[in-house]
């Protein structure tokens, strides 16, 4: 029988990148057709915030910052088509002009010593693209992946597995993170207790609190083992592009401190695209303030109540 995850681990990965500075109001992201309905009018909405210079900066100068990065990560919310949308934006301009490994935090690998690169003809088709990629038939839209690996591949870049597969996921939620011997994973050793707490304390708000945080430990282990795969696969042949749930960029936490122990003198960029929220128009209102370099705000997708899903589940 195949392996199944807990209930409530299935719904951590697919709520992903979960809702996530006084500048004055920042200029609007030029040429987007928002697709999310909900506080496209919102202050903030189209901006982005360049959270160490406490300012805001046209795309222009988003891209020229990350250019000069050796890693850069882009956080998302998976289920937001402007986050896709931002992500095709970004990476068309950021492959055009250096060659860049494409990790996808959605792809899993059950090699946990190596990290394999998909690399195809640039006139490969969609249905050649996703064969290749071993794309998951379920989990993830292809539709809302498909034109980044068509980018990648494009310009003969090659796309790379992020994450542990659900197998390995199992066997660290039933004998915790000792019982993995293996490169992929090996930066999680190095992770301070204080960044597990902080992990635990993230599961448990996401679970509404459903759980004693005494049990969160396994999830907390799961978590860092996910961000020091996709670490190593970003190290694998840099320079390298990651697309993961907003949760895994944060430079606090997520995959930037184990690119700091793999890779100690890389240079690192961060952007997050955040959906706005109502009452907040200040970027220093939101939390991923101070978690990455920058932030990119969009309207809401849906007002969807994880909390509601998880109690009914």
């Amino acid at each position: 029988m195949p392996l199944a995850l807990p209930k409530f681990l299935l719904l951590l990965s697919a709520a992903g990148a979960v809702h996530a500075s006084q500048a004055a109001t920042p200029h609007l992201s030029p040429e987007i057709a928002w697709q999310s309905p909900i506080l496209q009018q919102h202050p903030l909405t189209g901006s982005i915030y360049d959270t160490k210079q406490r300012e805001a900066v046209s795309v222009q100068e988003l891209l020229s910052s990350l250019r000069t990065a050796e890693f850069v990560l882009i956080g998302e919310k998976h289920d937001n088509p402007d986050h896709h949308a931002i992500e095709e934006r970004l990476l068309s301009a950021l492959l055009s002009d250096r060659k860049r490994s494409l990790v996808l935090e959605m792809l899993s690998s059950g090699d946990l010593q190596s990290s394999t690169a998909a690399i195809l003809p640039e006139d490969a088709d969609d249905q050649e693209i996703r064969k290749s990629l071993q794309w998951p038939e379920k989990g993830w839209s292809w539709s809302n992946y498909a034109p980044l690996a068509r980018i990648a591949v494009k310009g003969n870049n090659p796309v790379r597995a992020g994450n542990i597969n659900k197998e390995t996921m199992m066997k660290v939620y039933q004998q915790g993170l000792a019982s993995l011997d293996s490169a992929r994973i090996s930066s999680a050793r190095q992770i301070p207790d204080a960044v597990y707490q902080k992990i635990r304390k993230q599961v448990h708000q996401e679970h509404c609190e459903m759980m004693p945080i005494s049990q969160m430990n396994p999830m907390a282990e799961i978590q860092v083992a996910r961000d020091a795969s996709m670490a190593f696969s970003m190290t694998a042949k840099p320079p390298s592009v990651l697309i993961a749930g907003a949760y895994h960029t944060l430079q606090d936490q997520g995959v930037p401190l184990h690119l700091k122990i793999l890779k100690p003198d890389s240079t690192i960029k961060t952007v997050i695209i955040t959906e706005v929220i109502k009452d907040s128009t200040l970027p220093t209102e939101y939390p991923f303030t101070g978690k990455a370099d920058y932030i990119w705000f969009t309207p809401r997708f849906s007002n969807r109540n994880y909390c509601e899903d998880l109690q009914q589940q």
